[in-house]
């Protein structure tokens, strides 16, 4: 396979992993009066219809075999960085003595919606972990 088409593979798995990002994070977000949950979900059907549409021209520039080990990577990535993101997240909300240093601290307040951003969390790492392992039940089969 050329260089170019592996950099082009990894660039599409970055702006995926960017938008899988966008929605994990935004997950564990509360909305209020000015940003309804249906306008939340709204952005991420579209961050999602993106996420497909780079997905499928990555599909179709990647050898067959090697789509699914890449995608499991990439979420198993995203998830992993997500979770300690919001680890983070929840130990600076712990602390008051770094909560006073912060001056914007109501939208750091805002993301504690532990319930849905884990459960997204749990999906995205599960799916990435069955992509991942059907790729190496694919690899020992053709073998």
């Amino acid at each position: 396979m050329s260089k170019l088409r592996t950099i082009f593979r990894v660039i599409l798995c970055v702006i995926s992993g960017i938008f899988f990002n966008a929605i994990a994070l935004g997950s564990f977000a509360k909305m209020d009066d000015d940003f309804s949950t249906e306008n939340k979900w709204m952005v991420f059907a579209v961050f999602f219809g993106i996420i497909c549409v780079v997905q499928l021209i990555h599909i179709l520039i990647t050898p067959f075999r090697l789509w699914r080990r890449d995608t499991g990577i990439m979420l198993l990535v995203v998830a992993t960085l997500d979770a300690f993101a919001m680890y983070n997240i929840a130990t600076i909300q712990a602390s008051p003595e770094i909560m006073e240093q912060i001056q914007d601290s109501e939208s750091l307040l805002k993301m504690n919606d532990y319930l849905s951003g884990g459960l997204c969390l749990l999906i995205m790492a599960s799916i990435g972990g069955l992509l991942l392992y059907s790729s190496r039940i694919g690899k020992s089969v053709e073998a």
